[in-house]
């Protein structure tokens, strides 16, 4: 028994010295990774969302209009504290002057909405009217009331234009402009653009020929155009960007609040990048 007891003595002295078998190493579990949920696009009226959208089918004629003295109200209140987007009252940025206008309204409890067509403005869902409040010309167009539907028609159920889609690695939602103008001072990406032209020149020389460039400069010809384009759209990604092409410009937003249009292109054949490639800005962005 003596010796049966110095046996287990020892036993217990090994282990607890850590001369025995070693622990199992547990296994590092990986860290749940949660999408990061993209930001909504911008709301440009918090009196339509509160309201909703209106019905399918509505009964529409030329009634007395209630809410005219509203509509122009706003256009001369946006004419005042913001007067960059007139000359006079040319307006120089449709987005701009139609957002600016929704907004006004909206402090005032009035949904204010455009569509592509008609501006259309309701207080609550018993009615709703409709105004040209722009001219073919860019001009502020006033007195032209357009009729009224019963019960409210807009925001009109399932209305979208979204355009076409983002390039890949674009977290932003998709969104819908009201309008676009001419952008100020050559772009405000301009800068990054021009980095990302620098940066696919020198990371895909074979999709260019310097032999083969625009007369009169040292701008390639793009032997793949598709490529081209695609390597754009990365490389505006990569700098938080996102990018897609219209078939003629490629659109570049950091947000959803505007977006600019970039000729990158001549004629489909040649890298573009002078200081006059930014064409376009528009509100809020449109793709």
């Amino acid at each position: 028994m003596k010796r049966i007891a110095l046996v287990l003595t020892l036993l217990v002295a090994a282990c607890s010295h850590g001369s025995g078998p070693a622990a199992p190493t547990p296994t590092p579990t990986q860290p749940v990774v949660t999408p990061a949920t993209p930001p909504p696009a911008p709301v440009l009226s918090s009196t339509c969302a509160r309201l909703g959208p209106g019905v399918k089918t509505a009964n529409c004629g030329d009634e007395t209009p209630v809410l005219e003295d509203d509509v122009y109200g706003a256009i001369d209140q946006l004419q005042v504290t913001h007067p960059e987007i007139f000359n006079g009252d040319h307006v120089l940025n449709a987005g701009l002057y139609y957002m600016g206008v929704i907004q006004i309204l909206d402090r005032r409890g009035i949904c204010g909405v455009f569509e592509g067509e008609d501006f259309g403005v309701k207080r609550d869902n018993s009615f709703c009217e409709f105004y040209h409040i722009l001219t073919g010309k860019g001009d502020v167009h006033r007195n032209k009331y357009k009729g009224s539907c019963s019960p409210a028609s807009i925001p009109t159920p399932g209305w979208s234009n979204p355009g076409p889609p983002p390039a890949p690695g674009c977290s932003l939602p998709r969104s819908q402009t009201l309008g676009c103008g001419d952008a100020p001072s050559g772009g405000r990406f301009f800068n990054d653009v021009q980095a990302a032209i620098d940066q696919v020149l020198k990371e895909h020389p074979e999709i260019f020929d310097y032999g083969q460039a625009l007369p009169g400069s040292r701008l390639p010809l793009v032997l793949d155009f598709p490529k081209y384009i695609a390597s754009m759209e990365t490389a505006m990604v990569q700098r938080g960007y996102c990018a897609t092409w219209n078939g003629e410009s490629m659109e570049v937003k950091k947000t959803n609040d505007f977006s600019e249009a970039y000729k990158i292109q001549y004629q489909d054949k040649w890298v573009r990048r002078d200081d006059k490639i930014c064409y376009g800005i528009c509100y809020p962005a449109s793709f």
